[in-house]
Parts: C-alpha cells; structure tokens; sequence
C-alpha cells in the first residue's frame, strides 16, 4: 500500500497535503498477557524436549539469537566459545541477518556448548 500511496503522490493523484491514513481509527492496546514460567516449570518443559528442539530452545535462551540466525547456523560457525552469526535461514532461504549489529559474536556457554557436541556427535548426525 505504501508503493501505491508513494505512486499517487508522484503521478500528482493525490495531493502532497493529502494523507489517507488520518482517516484511519487504530488502537495501540492489545489484550496479550505474557504467561511468566517460575523456573522450575520451564525447567520440566525442557527435560520433555527431543533432541534437537532441546538444543535449538537453549541455543535462543542463552544467547538471544533470532530464530533465523540461529537457524541459519553451520558447525563451523561455533568455534573458540563463540557463535560467530553471518547469515539467516528463512523460508527455505538462506540470507543476510537483520541488522549489521546480528553479525557480532555472541559467547557460547558450556553448557550450550555441551549440548551442541553432543548433539553434532550423535549418531543420526553421522
């Protein structure tokens, strides 16, 4: 809509003074609440995850990785307790991140890295 709107502007269909989205009533209040897990819960949540969705959820709770970053992940990329992000994988695509700052390094714990070894070294992965 924003091409058609910019399209009228320049074939001078609408006027430069002219903006259809004063006509528009929105609202900026939603009815979402968070559900807050005590920790003890999304503890019990995790024990029930499968390899690999227990590794991909602790790879985005530790480390605040975007979902396409952390799918767009290679093993090479894991390396000197760090993840080094340089593309995203969405719909079946691989790309650039979302931001320049997606780029930086962010620190790989132990633990995660516990989990990805022994993820990377089982035997559906051979």
């Amino acid at each position: 809509m924003g091409l058609v709107y910019a399209h009228g502007h320049w074939t001078l269909m609408i006027p430069k003074d002219c903006n259809p989205t004063d006509l528009v009533k929105t609202t900026s209040v939603s009815s979402y609440e968070p559900k807050v897990l005590e920790p003890e819960d999304s503890h019990k949540i995790f024990l029930k995850l499968k390899v690999p969705e227990n590794v991909l959820v602790l790879l985005l709770a530790t480390t605040g990785l975007r979902i396409s970053e952390a799918l767009g992940l290679k093993w090479a990329d894991v390396r000197d307790g760090l993840i080094h992000v340089s593309r995203s994988w969405t719909m079946k695509t691989v790309g650039e991140t979302k931001s320049a700052a997606s780029k930086a390094a962010v620190p790989c714990s132990p633990i995660l890295s516990e989990y990805l070894d022994g993820w990377r070294r089982s035997p559906e992965n051979l």
